[in-house]
Order: structure tokens, then sequence, then C-alpha cells
């Protein structure tokens, strides 16, 4: 059997320590991996801003388990809203690329905030979320 090359969302190994930084603190403490990716992504969205990858990037989250969540609509619809096509949906490595630039700039802002209000930062997130699962069914 031919060994398969499978995509993995990429997160340089600084990235990966501002992850860890994150996981052991409340409220992400009990989040996995592909949660707090599904947070950063949505806040770097939010915020607006790409962070473009460096080339020391290292594959953390396997595409398979991407792809058996339901993080994996949430990629399909900010790539065609950012792109303004579903044509992105055909390119898989350019509808991953724009989510884990949006998601690199949200962990970034997202430690940030954590720092600044630990309380009320899953509420507001949370509130987020669904304004834009909202906006995008709608």
């Amino acid at each position: 059997m031919a060994k398969v090359n499978e995509r993995r969302i990429n997160y340089n190994d600084d990235d990966y320590e501002t992850l860890k930084r994150l996981m052991v603190e409340e409220p992400f403490r009990s989040l996995n991996l592909i949660d707090i990716f599904a947070i950063s992504l949505i806040y770097g969205k939010k915020a607006g801003i790409r962070t473009p990858l460096d080339k020391k990037k290292t594959g953390r989250i396997r595409q398979t388990t991407i792809e058996n969540s339901n993080v994996h609509y949430l990629m399909m619809a900010i790539a065609v809203e950012e792109t303004e096509s579903f044509e992105i949906l055909a390119k898989r490595n350019d509808y991953f690329k724009i989510c884990e630039e949006y998601a690199k700039t949200g962990l970034s802002l997202l430690e940030e905030d954590f720092i600044e209000n630990p309380k009320g930062l899953l509420d507001d997130l949370e509130l987020e979320a669904l304004k834009y699962f909202d906006k995008v069914i709608k």
C-alpha cells in the first residue's frame, strides 16, 4: 500500500508554544487543539487580518481530523466568503492556507486578549461564533 502524504494544519514552533500556554489556562484547559484552532480562526477572521505562514511551519492537526469535524465547514465558509467563490472548495490547499493564516493571527490576538480579560473572553467568543454562523446561514 502506498503511503499517503496527508496535509496538516500548520503551526510553527512559536505558535505551538502559544497554544501550549493557552491550553493550561481556564477556559482553554478543557478544549482540544481543534477547538482552539476554530476559536483562533474566528478571532483572526473577526480582526480581518491574515498573517502569512512562515517557512518554519510544522503540521500539528491532521487533515482527516479536520474533515471529520464541524471546523471543516467553518473553514469552507470562511474561504468562500474570502474569495467570493465556491471554486475555492476544489482547491483544498488554498482554502486551508487562508484559514491557517487567519488562525495564526487569531492565536496571537487570542493570547493578548486573554491576558487582558480572561473571564469575559470565552463568552465574547461564543457570541462572535454564533453571530458569524448566523450570518453565513442567512
